[in-house]
């Protein structure tokens, strides 16, 4: 199962870290992109995550290839590395992984979160394991996913690791080491049914985090100990509406933005959540988008998208509102 075709069946069947300062007015313009489809350097079979390091790289992990490949800024290709692993199962044959998502840590280390073994992997920056830790049980006979809802991971600025595990709907917060810190308290505001499942996670720069619950099609805040305390968005096509949202990021002067998968946009809010703009629509041309499935922000304001059914990563500046 592949997170952009979970999301869309998702779709049919339920359509019947940063400065205090605000965000100025701006908008922003398609800058470039990479990728194709296909299994060699700078191409893609499923991609379904991105992430960007504190150096600016690309981190983009590819489902189907389990690999990672690390890109510039401007999307030249570095390295990548074979997510093998590291212990066999009985009788030596390895367990079929399943990497659905990765995030990148203050150090440059990332996290990727592996669903079919239920563990949480780190590494170094250049793709050497560190450690890893089980985020749930693996029993086999249990369902990876509940509403098609993969696995979600996040770094906090402070270097806690909170994950979604996909089938339930608490984020439970680590240390690098798999400590658990702590597990939210279940998501209460603008609730419309008993049903939460966290699709996506961006921390805040006051220590939270933030949910993309694409169940709901809102976008909910929590505290730095995992109280839900509001929630901006809801169903449809508008402005400051959702289809489905499956990506977030946070950008350094606190704007939000929002992979608005069945909508085929992204769009972007104030750190309170008011609606500031949105860019792309459906397509394969430049600043299309057919599946924008995850968002990435760099520190100095592009902002990163995985265009999953274009099998390519794009990328957009910001420039003032009343710039032509």
């Amino acid at each position: 199962m592949t997170r952009l075709f979970s999301i869309t069946l998702l779709a049919v069947a339920l359509s019947v870290t940063c400065s205090p300062k605000p965000a100025a007015p701006q908008r922003y313009v398609y800058a470039g992109g990479w990728g194709e489809k296909g299994s060699g350097d700078g191409q893609f079979l499923e991609l379904v995550g991105i992430a960007v390091g504190p150096q600016g790289s690309v981190y983009a992990i590819d489902e189907a290839a389990r690999t990672v490949q690390v890109f510039s800024g401007s999307g030249s290709f570095i390295t990548k590395w074979q997510l093998d692993p590291q212990v066999p199962e009985e009788g030596g044959n390895p367990p079929g992984l399943e990497p659905v998502c990765l995030a990148a840590g203050i150090d440059g280390s990332v996290f990727v979160a592996d669903a079919r073994t239920r563990n949480v992997k780190r590494f170094t920056a250049a793709g050497s394991f560190i450690n890893e830790w089980p985020y749930r049980d693996a029993n086999p006979r249990e369902r990876l996913y509940v509403y098609g809802m993969p696995p979600s991971l996040t770094v906090t600025a402070g270097g806690r690791v909170l994950v979604g595990d996909g089938a339930s709907p608490f984020v439970t917060c680590y240390d690098e080491a798999g400590s658990i810190i702590f597990k939210s308290r279940p998501a209460v505001v603008g609730e419309k049914s008993g049903r939460f499942y966290p699709a996506a996670l961006a921390s805040t720069s006051e220590g939270g985090f933030l949910v993309a619950d694409t169940y709901e099609c809102v976008v909910k805040r929590f505290t730095s100990d995992g109280s839900c305390v509001a929630s901006f968005g809801r169903h449809g096509s508008g402005e400051g509406k959702f289809e489905f949202p499956s990506g977030v990021a946070v950008g350094s002067n606190g704007t939000i933005f929002i992979a608005d998968v069945g909508n085929e946009r992204v769009q972007y809010f104030s750190r309170e959540g008011s609606f500031l703009g949105q860019f792309g629509s459906y397509g394969k041309g430049e600043g299309e988008f057919s599946g924008p499935i995850t968002v990435a922000v760099a520190a100095y304001g592009t902002v990163y998208v995985a265009d999953a059914g274009n099998h390519r990563v794009q990328y957009f500046r910001p420039v003032a509102a009343d710039d032509k």
